[in-house]
């Protein structure tokens, strides 16, 4: 889903689609993007009894990108 974000935002601006993704990259405070095994280890806590108190929570799962609402 970000690739297309990227690749858009490259054409507009005429620059490397690359050049956008590392530009979103340095924005992170953790300097990665996530993965599916961060993810899952989301999910696997949600599942767990560990969680057995949460209820109608939003995760947001980053890397810490600035969350907007709309």
């Amino acid at each position: 889903m970000m690739e297309l974000e990227w690749q858009q935002e490259g054409a507009r601006r005429s620059i490397p689609t690359a050049d956008v993704k590392e530009e979103y990259r340095k924005r992170l405070i953790l300097e990665r993007f996530e993965t599916p095994d961060d993810i899952a280890k989301v999910v696997a806590f949600l599942c767990s009894p560990l969680a057995d108190q949460i209820t109608g929570a939003h995760v947001i799962v980053s890397g810490s990108l600035p969350y907007k609402h709309a």
